[in-house]
C-alpha cells in the first residue's frame, strides 16, 4: 500500500478514535452523539460537540436524566452538531470536515449547509 495512503488512513483512524471519546462527554442515558470540525489538512480540530442540554441542567424529575423525555427523538437535548456549531470561531468552514459519530438529522444537516460546511 502507499505510504501516502497508509498515513492518511492513520489520520482518519486517529480522528475517528477522538470522536468516540467526544461522543462519551454527552450525559444521554440513550443515544451518544459527537461531532468534530477538522480542518481538511487534518491540522486543526476547530471545535466539537455532543448532545446534551444546557451547561448545568439539573436532572428532570420526570426521567431523573438530563433528558426531558426518554422517547427515542424527544430527549430535548441539543444536537452535537449545533453545539458543535455554537462554539467554531474559524472564518472558513469551508476548509473543515464534519466528523460525526452518528449521521445527521435532515434539521442538522441543513444547519450545517447553511453555516458553510461542505464536507460532512
Amino acid at each position: 500500500m502507499d505510504s501516502n495512503i497508509q498515513r492518511l488512513n492513520k489520520k482518519i483512524s486517529l480522528f475517528k478514535n477522538i470522536l468516540l471519546n467526544v461522543k462519551e462527554l454527552s450525559n444521554s442515558s440513550t443515544k451518544k452523539v459527537g461531532c468534530i470540525a477538522l480542518r481538511k489538512d487534518f491540522s486543526k480540530i476547530a471545535s466539537f460537540g455532543y448532545n446534551g442540554s444546557y451547561a448545568g441542567a439539573p436532572d428532570n424529575p420526570n426521567t431523573g436524566t438530563e433528558e426531558e423525555s426518554l422517547e427515542p427523538g424527544q430527549s430535548g437535548f441539543i444536537h452535537a452538531e449545533i453545539n458543535m456549531i455554537a462554539k467554531f470561531k474559524e472564518y472558513d468552514p469551508e476548509n473543515y470536515i464534519i466528523l460525526l459519530s452518528l449521521s445527521p438529522c435532515s434539521i442538522c444537516m441543513k444547519v450545517l449547509i447553511n453555516a458553510g460546511f461542505k464536507y460532512i
